[in-house]
């Protein structure tokens, strides 16, 4: 256990936003929106509010255990064995946030940086990379994903800067009206892939115990809410108003605006652009794997714990090679209806029967220690 190490909130709050960021515009082609792309605009202060109600019931709970994470919880309420079976649970999400985010990295790389660049060159790398990593704990984990946020964050205000002037005044703001000019679809799709994206409540659940006592888990969230808002807002707002429909057919289209900027000594932003990819990616899958050996350990699995990570990692890259054939999956999962039951499950539906337990079992044992 690492219970010893202490984190700032501020680290994680960045992390864990680097880690939303990396995907958050590859669904767009999966929607099919056309002409109404911009209706995914208004799901944006939609799914802020969604998001922090469907956050309650996690928050509610860690509130009332301090210090333990859902795992802890189930076990300090139910027993060894609930503890068990909500340790396995959270690893298979989490296992399979790490091969999604292997796939969507590969089909990247071969859709538009490296076409020719074979499985095994991709997935091999990260892999010995994302090990060493997550084998270093915690701390080192989050102050990688820091210079990674302050330099994905440079690219970004490089991205902007040169973006807003090249909206046309007479052509950028038509492309942001009308709204649901075609139904409601294309707003409920986005609710959906931001719900989906919303699961970062968990990672942060699993990181709570690494806080000092003082800090309130609510207003973490809360930050880090808003700032997914506000860069979500800002990201999506400049696909809308400078692609408009085109930005619905692109597979990456921050990808293609990063190659139409310009900065300076740099013909093309796109170069930059990829870098802050990979190791935004590379941060992704060391954070997944770190916590899917959490949930080992909590189950007696703390033996041995480099092994273990070396073993859990490489099962990981051949989910992700086997998933190589499906390029479909990489641009369609935060549609998916299995990962909306998953995360549903994961982030209201368990919490709450943990909520629950805890008040008919009131009195039995340190299961209700109150802060």
């Amino acid at each position: 256990m690492e219970k010893q190490s202490y984190v700032s909130p501020g680290q994680v709050i960045v992390v864990l936003a680097v880690t939303r960021i990396l995907f958050s515009t590859v669904h767009f082609i999966s929607l099919h929106a056309g002409r109404s792309i911009q209706d995914i605009l208004p799901a944006l202060p939609a799914a802020f509010l969604l998001n922090l109600l469907t956050a309650l019931p996690l928050l509610l709970l860690l509130r009332r255990h301090r210090g333990k994470d859902p795992v802890e919880c189930a076990t300090n309420i139910f027993g060894r064995g609930a503890g068990i079976v909500t340790a396995i649970f959270y690893f298979l999400l989490f296992s399979w946030a790490n091969i999604i985010t292997q796939s969507v990295f590969r089909f990247y790389l071969n859709d538009a940086v490296l076409v020719d660049a074979k499985i095994y060159a991709i997935l091999l790398p990260l892999l010995a990379i994302s090990v060493y990593i997550a084998a270093k704990g915690i701390e080192g984990l989050l102050r990688f994903g820091t210079v990674v946020f302050v330099i994905y964050l440079g690219v970004m205000v490089f991205l902007v800067c040169t973006l807003i002037p090249s909206i046309r005044p007479s052509v950028g703001p038509r492309f942001l009206l009308p709204l649901f000019f075609n139904g409601p679809g294309i707003f409920v799709k986005e609710m959906i892939a931001q719900f989906n994206g919303n699961v970062d409540i968990v990672y942060l659940a699993f990181c709570a115990p690494f806080f000092k006592s003082g800090v309130k888990l609510g207003k973490v969230f809360v930050k880090w809410n808003l700032l997914m808002f506000v860069l979500m807002l800002v990201l999506f707002g400049l696909c809308v108003a400078v692609l408009g429909p085109f930005g619905a057919n692109q597979f990456f289209p921050l990808q293609y605006l990063a190659a139409q900027s310009t900065v300076s000594v740099f013909d093309r932003l796109d170069p930059l652009y990829g870098m802050s990819w990979m190791l935004n990616t590379v941060l992704s899958v060391s954070l997944f794997l770190y916590l899917q050996v959490q949930c080992l350990s909590k189950i007696g699995m703390n033996k041995h714990r480099r092994i273990i990570v070396i073993l859990v990692g490489i099962l990981d890259t051949v989910g992700a090679y086997f998933l190589s054939n499906y390029d479909n999956v990489a641009t369609e999962y935060l549609l998916n209806w299995f990962y909306v039951g998953a995360n549903l499950m994961a982030m209201v539906v368990l919490p709450l029967i943990l909520l629950i337990g805890g008040l008919i079992v009131r009195g039995k044992g340190p299961a209700h220690e109150m802060a």
